[in-house]
């Protein structure tokens, strides 16, 4: 029985967080569907979705810095942006080129909607061009949902 493996269920928007969750300049790491992943919130108030290991040497960049607009990575300081491309190398020298734009830490498509941050998981060789995610009928367009608060009201129930 150990050697069973759960199919998870790809090429579907999931709800990663309630949007409230992460505020301008943060971060929040979590990890959906078996893969790391690092949500943010730029400077620009928009959410964005990377896969949280840092292509150099694989240390996870939530434990790097944030300062609004890139993430740099604790261990050799490379930079990345919120679309997952590298747009420093410290340890470069005047004269070497490198093509940083080669460089990515893989991002995921990433919407914020009716107060939830949604990330798109694509299907093996899909290209990353998904739908909308679904609209959630209970919830309003203009406002984020209440943890805690029920969905429909309740009854009380008598002791």
């Amino acid at each position: 029985m150990h050697d069973l493996k759960a199919q998870l269920l790809r090429g579907l928007w999931y709800v990663a967080l309630v949007a409230a969750d992460v505020r301008p300049g943060r971060l929040v790491h979590k990890t959906l569907l078996g893969e790391p992943l690092l949500i943010g919130r730029g400077r620009d108030g928009g959410v964005f979705a990377l896969r949280d290991i840092c292509p150099h040497r694989g240390i996870p960049l939530h434990y790097g810095r944030f300062d609004g607009e890139t993430i740099t990575c604790c261990y050799h300081g490379w930079r990345f942006d919120v679309g997952g491309t590298c747009v420093e190398i410290p340890s470069l020298r005047d004269g070497q080129e490198m093509d940083l734009g080669k460089i990515r830490c893989g991002a995921y498509a990433c919407v914020e909607r009716q107060g939830l941050v949604w990330v798109y998981f694509p299907a093996a060789n899909e290209a990353p061009a998904p739908a909308e995610p679904p609209r959630m009928p209970i919830f309003s367009d203009a406002a984020a949902p209440v943890a805690g608060s029920p969905a429909r009201p309740t009854t009380p129930h008598s002791v």
